[in-house]
């Protein structure tokens, strides 16, 4: 948008939108089972749904009485409501902002790009409930009594906090399904080119650029709590928006060298 003597600054901007839809399945329009993690097993899954958009992450609520009060089961713990689809592992809009200014032979590039509309299903979330690990589990350590007893009657029991959240994590697996939703500063280059003049003495090059890159630098808004939301399990459809406690995608600086030679 901006260009002068020796400066220029170019802006682009690519935005996506995503709407699918499953038409049908097999003869019956039955769902089709796709990928779990190792942690729930199948008590959460990924589905191809007919008529919904697709791969569809299922997963168990809470049991809820009739004015939306968790039910929990005599050790006061929750008890296991609707096998519920809680939304696509695609993203239904993505796209990056990327910025690029010069000033005589310096240069200056960095890329944000975004990513909203999909949720994960995410093993770290069910391991770290499972095991106390989730900053979610302080709350409680002491004792937790919630909700109403099958009758609809106030909760008199206080659950001791492991076996609360165990429960928790293996019984209502939507507790390990996170919002995909995020903001990254993915990359950014300085460089500068070292012209053509200062090279005149050199027989057989005839221009170099240096530049200093940098990539997956860091996050600037994510709503999934102690994972990358681009962490896979495996890179196949089935297991799309399953994450499975693999590493996640590393930040990486480093030196690029562009030489140009002469004819």
């Amino acid at each position: 948008p901006v260009q002068g003597k020796d400066f220029r600054w170019n802006v682009s901007l690519n935005m996506t939108s995503v709407n699918n839809k499953i038409v049908s399945t097999d003869e019956n329009n039955n769902p089709i089972g796709l990928g779990v993690n190792r942690g729930v097993l199948g008590n959460a899954q990924t589905f191809f749904i007919p008529g919904m958009s697709g791969p569809q992450i299922k997963a168990y609520d809470y049991k809820r009485d009739s004015k939306g009060e968790i039910v929990v089961d005599a050790s006061g713990y929750p008890v296991r409501g609707d096998f519920k689809t809680w939304g696509s592992v695609l993203p239904t809009f993505y796209g990056g902002l990327n910025n690029e200014f010069n000033y005589k032979n310096l240069s200056v590039s960095f890329l944000i790009d975004f990513n909203y509309g999909n949720m994960i299903l995410s093993a770290s979330k069910y391991y770290s409930l499972l095991r106390g690990l989730d900053k979610e589990t302080l709350v409680g350590r002491g004792g937790i009594k919630v909700g109403v007893d099958a009758n609809g009657n106030a909760n008199t029991v206080t659950a001791d906090a492991q076996g609360y959240y165990r429960t928790l994590a293996q019984q209502v697996t939507s507790s390990g399904v996170l919002d995909g939703d995020f903001i990254k500063f993915r990359q950014f280059t300085v460089g500068y080119t070292i012209p053509e003049k200062a090279l005149a003495s050199v027989k057989f090059i005839r221009s170099v650029q240096l530049s200093l890159v940098g990539r997956n630098l860091f996050v600037i808004m994510k709503k999934s709590d102690n994972i990358d939301p681009e962490s896979n399990f495996r890179a196949d459809v089935r297991y799309a928006g399953i994450e499975g406690t693999s590493l996640p995608p590393v930040r990486s600086v480093g030196i690029n060298a562009n030489i140009k030679f002469k004819k």
